[in-house]
């Protein structure tokens, strides 16, 4: 629906929000690369705003808070431990495993297709996706990381 909206009518770039009452709350897409800035930078009280779905969405992978819905002073204080996993020069040591370990995805994944089997995709990727993020905020070493995709 977005891509659809946006190939319509925002091309140039631009604003919308698209409102699927009773359904979702209220979306905001920003096309524009100065939009974008002025909300994400620019204004520091909009950029710091963490969306009210937040904590919803991620009880159930994190169990309870987490950086994504902290506010900003809280925040801070945490991910100054983290900044170490989030450097440029961290994350390029840690591609190799990366790659490694989604190796592994595409052969679970590739696994499943041969057994044309029924499994639950979201299972194996969310067990990934937190396996990798875990990892890369913990500052493992490339030929460190190993993921197991336990009960895959």
């Amino acid at each position: 629906m977005f891509s659809d909206i946006y190939l319509e009518k925002f091309q140039d770039g631009g604003v919308f929000y698209l409102d699927m009452w009773p359904l979702s709350p209220l979306f905001q897409a920003i096309i524009s690369p100065t939009a974008a800035t002025s909300a994400t930078q620019t204004n520091r009280k909009l950029a710091t705003k963490k969306p009210d779905l937040l904590p919803k969405l991620f009880k159930p992978l994190a169990g309870g808070r987490n950086l994504l819905e902290m506010p900003e002073t809280e925040w801070k204080k945490w991910r100054i431990l983290f900044n170490k996993g989030f450097s440029a020069d961290n994350f390029l040591e840690l591609i190799p495993g990366i790659i490694k370990q989604s190796q592994t995805y595409v052969d679970i994944l590739r696994d499943h297709a041969e057994k044309k089997d029924v499994f639950a995709l979201d299972h194996t990727t969310i067990r990934l996706t937190m396996d990798l993020i875990g990892k890369t905020i913990l500052y493992a070493k490339s030929g460190n990381l190993q993921l197991t995709f336990a009960d895959h």
